[in-house]
């Protein structure tokens, strides 16, 4: 962003900083960074057999999804089979897994050890539970056991890949399932190397959980960036988020659009997907912050 870019403001956005500067801070305006998802959803379709309209399943279309906001709201569309571009940041989410009452999700999220809000989506007053990451799956444990024996919890730990797509920042919502090969591609610079010099290619794979087909993510490292350009960047989204956690801190209401919330909890029928959305037990300690 170029100085004189930086200072072409809305008379909107003058009014806000002037409120803020002044003492008289009501709240600020923060633009929806649009998110990117694995489309794992399949398409239904009204077909004609033999004269007897039916109504279909199709497999999910291989690629991702992008959810933008505009004045009527969110929209999802299709953006592409493959994604390239250069990484920023990384941050976490959790939401609830099954259908529950309430259901809840948190605000976006750097350190397992801090403390995480659940919030209500029906009423964003409502506290559902805080704590730590370890807290709220000991809270949340659903009575059950995973494949290694150890107890279930009704949370989705997401990851967010803040990550930079053709000159526009994107969130990549990706799940913490070891089928992913996110951690092994994150460590496999050397000392001398960091991700962000690399373009970084994130394609799809075919999988199947029983009778379930879904796509999974596989990142590849690309040509190599200007790191200089790209350390600017990573400052500036930085600050961006800085500032955030900084407002919502003074007054913790505020509806800031750093997660999503448009996708319902899933239902116990469909936890036979769990693979999808990071049902594997991950070790905190595996995880690079």
């Amino acid at each position: 962003m170029t100085e004189e870019n930086a200072i072409e403001k809305t008379n909107e956005e003058v009014l806000q900083m002037a409120k803020q500067l002044s003492g008289e801070f009501s709240g600020i305006k923060v633009p929806f960074i649009p998110i990117l998802k694995i489309n794992n959803t399949k398409e239904k379709k009204i077909v004609d057999i033999e004269g007897v309209k039916k109504e279909v399943e199709l497999a999910a279309k291989k690629g991702f999804n992008v959810t933008t906001k505009g004045e009527n709201g969110y929209d999802t569309v299709f953006f592409g089979e493959t994604l390239k571009g250069g990484f920023l940041k990384q941050r976490y989410s959790v939401k609830s897994k099954y259908k529950s009452e309430p259901g809840f999700y948190s605000r976006e999220f750097d350190d397992f050890n801090e403390k995480i809000n659940l919030i209500n989506p029906q009423d964003k007053n409502d506290i559902v539970a805080s704590g730590t990451y370890k807290d709220l799956k000991e809270m949340f444990q659903t009575g059950e056991t995973n494949s290694m024996g150890k107890p279930k919890s009704n949370l989705i730990l997401s990851m967010i890949i803040y990550i930079e797509v053709e000159e526009k920042i994107y969130r990549l919502e990706l799940s913490t399932s070891s089928k992913n090969n996110w951690f092994d591609y994150k460590n496999s610079f050397g000392d001398n190397e960091t991700i962000a010099g690399f373009e970084t290619i994130i394609g799809l794979k075919e999988d199947t959980n029983g009778s379930i087909t879904y796509w999974y993510s596989e990142a590849t490292r690309g040509e190599t960036l200007d790191l200089a350009v790209q350390l600017k960047k990573q400052m500036e989204l930085a600050k961006f988020i800085t500032d955030i956690k900084g407002a919502y801190s003074k007054k913790p209401n505020l509806d800031f659009p750093d997660t999503d919330f448009s996708v319902e909890p899933k239902t116990i029928g469909e936890a036979a997907q769990g693979v999808i959305d990071g049902d594997d037990d991950i070790k905190i300690e595996n995880i690079p912050f």
